[in-house]
């Protein structure tokens, strides 16, 4: 897991250097505006557990429902919420390391965010929420990146990649693709 941590700090710095080598759109053409996008996502947990209680990755269909509000040229912040769409259970990870198999079922998992725009089409979010499922909650941080591609009418096209660290739960990975519509 320390590992996945370690390469997820590598990719945001090779993304904070080509932000340095990047263009970057002229600021007196910026408008405070919102917008609201619809993502089709996919959650792996590295530590889930089989029918037969063996650890084991598990991947998993979720949507992702963001809003935002960019009031700066290169600030925004949101609520960002996942919503996985299946019933699993995961190896839970205490203050003393593993607990106990956990049943999850279909958990909703809203962060509000804070967004930086690297460049005219990377953005870094960090943020902090909690993970709502009706046996038990839990806090979570999100740090993420997303790539937005311009598209006619005030329309976006999205693919994201967060990171969810459920505090002493489980940690999830979360690749999305979707759309955005800005008012």
């Amino acid at each position: 897991m320390k590992h996945n941590i370690f390469y997820f700090i590598i990719l945001i710095s090779h993304i904070l250097f080509f932000k340095s080598i990047a263009q970057h759109q002229p600021a007196h053409d910026f408008k405070p505006h919102h917008s609201i996008s619809l993502v089709l996502s996919h959650a792996t947990v590295f530590n889930g557990l089989n029918t037969e209680g063996k650890r084991q990755v598990i991947n998993l269909p979720a949507w992702g429902i963001d809003y935002n509000y960019q009031f700066k040229p290169k600030w925004s912040l949101g609520i960002h919420t996942d919503i996985i769409i299946e019933k699993f259970v995961v190896e839970k990870q205490g203050e003393t390391g593993t607990e106990a198999a956990l049943e999850r079922s279909y958990p909703i998992a809203p962060a509000i965010v804070a967004m930086y725009k690297i460049n005219h089409h990377w953005s870094g979010l960090l943020g902090a929420g909690i993970e709502f499922e009706k046996t038990e909650n839990f806090f979570l941080n999100r740090l993420g990146i997303e790539y937005a591609l311009e598209m006619p009418n005030e329309w976006e096209f999205l693919a994201s990649f967060n990171y969810d660290i459920k505090w002493n739960a489980y940690d999830t990975y979360i690749l999305g693709v979707g759309v955005a519509k800005q008012f």
